[in-house]
């Protein structure tokens, strides 16, 4: 089992500290197909997971139910358009004031431009709904670093045509 063990009371921190090194990070029940927040001492569930990325129900091949019900990381590349999806699936249990909390997973997702090798071998997976979980954050609405980032580009670009950006 590759599970992290992490207290109640250092969830919220922990988070924070992840969100500094990734470009989504988020809690999910894979059980209630719900993401969660820890706040102190109370739980409060977030919409369910598969409307995030515009199904209709649980997806079949659901990667935190897998990594969840295995106990292991699991690591994953996904194409959607130009960009590169690397997700990480951490199975977690939180322990604290008097109760223990086994079936959540921790995701961490990073967006960055795909290389043309990486185009031409992973299938392109976008819908409109998965660009917008790389592009805008679940809570707030507002651009991700990532999605500031490529919007950024493509305003430059228009407002420059023949310019290239070296980064």
């Amino acid at each position: 089992m590759e599970k992290l063990n992490w207290m109640i009371d250092e969830v919220e921190h922990r988070l924070e500290a992840e969100k500094q090194n990734h470009d989504v990070v988020r809690l999910v029940v894979p059980e209630e197909c719900r993401e969660i927040r820890i706040c102190g001492e109370e739980f409060s569930y977030g919409r369910p997971c598969f409307n995030i990325w515009g199904a209709t129900s649980r997806c079949s091949n659901c990667s935190s139910y897998k990594a969840h019900y295995t106990g292991k990381r699991i690591l994953k590349k996904e194409r959607l358009g130009e960009l590169l999806c690397m997700v990480e699936l951490v199975p977690l249990v939180v322990s604290g004031a008097g109760r223990t909390i086994d079936s959540l997973v921790l995701e961490r997702l990073d967006y960055r431009l795909a290389t043309e090798e990486e185009r031409e071998k992973i299938p392109d997976k976008s819908t409109e709904k998965h660009l917008a979980l790389a592009y805008y954050d679940t809570l707030t609405g507002m651009f991700t670093r990532q999605g500031f980032f490529i919007h950024a580009r493509g305003c430059w670009r228009r407002s420059k045509p023949g310019m290239k950006i070296l980064y």
